[in-house]
């Protein structure tokens, strides 16, 4: 079943429709509180067996069975008709992982990611009192007992080996009626010998983390900027990310933030070592370069480039177009000057304090100074490249130097080419310069893609001036 339609204005009136939460709707308001009083928390997720009468009971496991996800996915996906929702999203993605289906679930967080890409202001919960009700529903995307613990117990490419056994046999946690026996090497075995539905998994998880990874850019570049809580959620992502490529080594390309260490959840089993690099002896962090489709900052610009050469000719209104160039025009400069580009009525203000009894700071003033003094080596120069009076119907730019030895011509011939270009551009800086406001404004760019005039007046322009 899929969402595209999700991205869709309902009408143009009300791009997003009604609130069905707030003007309660009944249909909406039957579905919603009775499912969320559904969803388990942590310990209805797991329950340990109890000593009655000097008989232990069964320790008793959530059954992915016991969802009916046919049924759930009607009721919501009706009410997503009606109204452009993300808490019915993030409830989509939730019963999807409870029910094992992994595949069902990426398509929800990513339907999550498009709307909010496509609909910042729009999109319910809005936030014109805050974007607390909006941030209520997406921290539940790290859900205990509906989203990380499903995920830790999900039975992998269906070789009936999960995480969590993975992590009992390396002694990490505590065994549950039936893990006592579990040993590594069989259970890696098993997960390696399952070909391309583990190659599929792992694709699957890589999309679930890059589509949470957009929701948290969508929401920090907002106009009203705000920082939904998923850090837990990515990290358990990354845990299964990692036990696939320690099976499958070649799988470890597309593993992103392997550095990253967890933070201590209450209420959950202390978390897996993260995957990646294990820190050495002596405290010591150890940097892996990072495996991306675009090697470096010259191929980045060149790429959007032929992006922007596209849209000059074949779609010279677009929106996206404006915020790519600037994206561009930013890549190879210091963030002092991103602020003042992206920031010019706030710059000023910006400081970096150190101790603010003594009043040790660097102001505005000499923050500029310092990125003008930033010393450039040669290679990859940050200077802004052009494009000739080549063939005036080729959205084709080549650039001699991209990489060593050769040349590479990026051509775009439609809205989709030009959405993955983008797309190789932001996971590229994303990965290897997350301090460049470049992602942020590229996000914005491939959500204003295929919107129409109306759309982008309402977006552009306050509403009272129209």
């Amino acid at each position: 079943m899929t969402l595209d339609w999700i991205s869709q204005p309902v009408d143009n009136q009300t791009p997003a429709g009604e609130d069905l939460f707030e003007i309660d709707d009944a249909a909406y308001g039957d579905y919603y509180f009775d499912s969320v009083g559904r969803l388990p928390e942590a310990d209805d997720f797991f329950r340990p067996g109890m000593e009655v009468g000097g008989n232990k009971q069964p320790d008793v496991i959530f059954d992915p069975k016991s969802v009916t996800l046919k049924d759930e996915l009607t009721a919501i996906d009706g009410l997503l008709k009606r109204s452009r929702d993300i808490r019915l999203l993030v409830l989509r993605t939730q019963w999807a992982i409870l029910s094992g289906d992994l595949r069902t679930s990426v398509e929800s967080v990513e339907a999550i990611a498009g709307l909010l890409e496509a609909m910042p202001n729009e999109a319910h919960p809005q936030l014109t009192d805050g974007p607390r009700d909006r941030l209520d529903a997406l921290n539940d995307l790290s859900q205990i007992g509906a989203m990380i613990l499903p995920l830790r117990y999900l039975d992998l490419a269906g070789s009936g080996a999960s995480l969590r056994q993975v992590l009992v046999a390396k002694g990490r946690y505590t065994p549950h009626d039936g893990e006592h026996d579990l040993m590594l090497d069989p259970l890696l075995k098993m997960l390696g010998s399952m070909g391309d539905a583990l190659e599929s998994v792992h694709g699957l998880l890589a999309q679930f983390k890059a589509a949470v990874e957009r929701i948290e850019m969508s929401c920090l570049g907002h106009d009203t900027p705000h920082t939904p809580q998923v850090k837990t959620l990515k990290d358990e992502l990354d845990a299964i990310l990692s036990l696939l490529a320690e099976v499958r080594p070649e799988l470890s390309d597309a593993q992103a933030d392997a550095d990253t260490e967890n933070e201590a959840v209450p209420g959950l089993e202390t978390p897996p070592q993260m995957p990646g690099v294990a820190a050495p002896t002596g405290g010591a962090s150890v940097w892996v370069e990072p495996v991306t489709e675009v090697k470096s900052h010259d191929e980045a610009r060149a790429r959007l480039i032929a992006v922007e050469s596209y849209f000059s000719l074949k779609e010279p209104s677009s929106a996206a177009v404006l915020l790519i160039t600037q994206a561009r025009l930013l890549i190879g400069k210091t963030l002092i000057d991103a602020f003042e580009e992206l920031m010019p009525n706030a710059v000023d203000r910006a400081v970096v304090e150190f101790t603010p009894a003594l009043d040790f700071k660097l102001a505005r003033g000499q923050l500029r100074t310092l990125a003008d003094q930033v010393e450039k080596t040669e290679g990859d120069t940050g200077e802004s490249h052009t494009s000739g009076d080549g063939d005036s119907n080729a959205a084709e730019i080549e650039i001699p130097g991209i990489a060593a030895n050769s040349s590479r011509s990026y051509k775009v011939n439609n809205p989709e080419e030009a959405k993955a270009q983008i797309s190789a551009v932001e996971t590229f800086f994303r990965m290897v310069e997350k301090s460049s406001p470049v992602p942020l404004l590229l996000s914005r760019a491939r959500g204003y893609i295929g919107k129409d005039f109306e759309t982008l007046m309402r977006e552009f322009i306050p509403k009272d001036e129209y």
